[in-house]
């Protein structure tokens, strides 16, 4: 049972990186021949933005950089750690 745990955990975790990768090179490269192969990974944005909103609410933007990816995976390895430390 932790291992599925583990599993989605990280899956999701990992949707987190991309999404905030994908936030990057649409600002970057906006203006190239990349941009509308770029608008097809708007999915992530659409898995991910509903749990990160979560922390956007109470976590300001810093220059421009949006931290609750950061927190959001922080808080996920939290639950991660509790959840397999009580299946194991």
């Amino acid at each position: 049972m932790w291992k599925i745990v583990y599993w989605a955990v990280s899956t999701y975790e990992t949707l987190i990186i991309l999404a905030v990768l994908k936030s990057f090179m649409v600002y970057f490269l906006s203006n190239s021949s990349f941009a509308p192969m770029l608008r097809k990974l708007d999915i992530l944005d659409t898995v991910t933005d509903p749990y990160l909103n979560i922390f956007r609410k109470y976590i300001p933007t810093f220059n421009g950089f949006d931290f609750s990816a950061l927190v959001g995976i922080i808080v996920l390895q939290i639950i991660e750690n509790a959840i397999i430390k009580n299946l194991m």
